[in-house]
């Protein structure tokens, strides 16, 4: 596992502006944990209701790639007794 640094120009990001995911198995899974962290930390679900962006990931140490991030939303149930 590595840590990675991503970034997504589509929202105006640059390197610097990079989230830092740690422990992650490949540059797409550290591209799928930004996601999920971004949304989470700016309540904005664009990518989880089907949207797309481009965004950037870079191993430490390594070059950078670039990658397309979608997502669905999950539907959570849950029951109460009455």
């Amino acid at each position: 596992m590595s840590d990675y640094r991503v970034w997504c120009p589509d929202y105006g990001q640059e390197e610097e502006d990079a989230m830092h995911i740690r422990d992650s198995y490949d540059h797409a899974a550290a591209a799928c944990d930004w996601a999920e962290q971004y949304e989470r930390r700016n309540a904005d679900y664009n990518i989880a209701d089907g949207g797309c962006v481009t965004v950037m990931v870079r191993r430490l140490g390594g070059d950078a790639q670039t990658f397309a991030v979608s997502g669905y939303a999950r539907p959570t149930y849950s029951a109460t007794a009455i």
